[in-house]
């Protein structure tokens, strides 16, 4: 986690499904057995099995752990959106046009790109969107690439995800224009001091803390 970032999970809405896929992987392990056992089947063949299980096994627990351990994160500098080890986008905040809650249950896959639209869903479920200023490219799981223009991904808490982003989205930054006492700001309004008559020591600061106060 970078300093300052702040991690968005994404994980618990799959825990029920990925333990019911680790229930149904150990009681496909024991069935098999006992069935290669009771038709005297070669050793060889039970170990075969028996590594075949254990990787099944081993692949659900790590997909778990990897979801867990790599949320999303927001920072000042970038939305990082991940699932797991499989996929990580990195989306530069000035890119990012609109983010806006938009619940959706029928996500294709987990990982899509339809049209410029890439969805990054959990449980066949989506509840944000981001819009970007201009397209972006990624590399899909299999090493495809695809230029993206939209994004839905899930969070487990869509709320404070949207607040994270949206509140880094209305900084406003001011910088100096034409003359020293006229100011633009990034919300295409004037940042103007209230006289002038302001000394020349104290002008520097009262020009920060007008700008600051948009």
């Amino acid at each position: 986690m970078p300093p300052g970032g702040i991690a968005l999970a994404y994980a618990k809405n799959q825990r029920p499904l990925l333990l019911m896929l680790l229930f149904a992987v150990v009681v496909q392990a024991v069935a098999l057995e006992w069935m290669l056992a009771a038709s005297d089947s070669s050793s060889g063949l039970r170990a075969i099995v028996m590594m075949a299980d254990v990787y099944q096994l081993l692949f659900v627990l790590a997909l778990g752990a990897a979801s867990a351990t790599r949320p999303h994160v927001v920072t000042a500098e970038e939305l990082r959106i991940r699932y797991g080890a499989y996929f990580d986008v990195r989306v530069p905040r000035e890119l990012i046009a609109s983010v806006k809650i938009s619940r959706n249950y029928n996500a294709r896959g987990v990982i899509a790109v339809t049209d410029g639209h890439l969805t990054v869903g959990v449980d066949a479920q989506t509840n944000l969107i981001v819009n970007l200023t201009a397209p972006i490219t990624v590399t899909r799981p299999l090493g495809r690439r695809e230029r993206i223009t939209t994004i839905r991904f899930y969070a487990d808490d869509p709320g404070s995800a949207l607040r994270s982003l949206t509140g880094r989205l209305k900084r406003v930054s001011c910088r100096r224009r034409r003359a020293p006492h006229e100011l633009t700001c990034s919300s295409g309004r004037e940042c103007r001091p209230a006289t002038r008559r302001i000394s020349s020591s104290g002008y520097g600061v009262f020009l920060l803390a007008l700008c600051s106060s948009w």
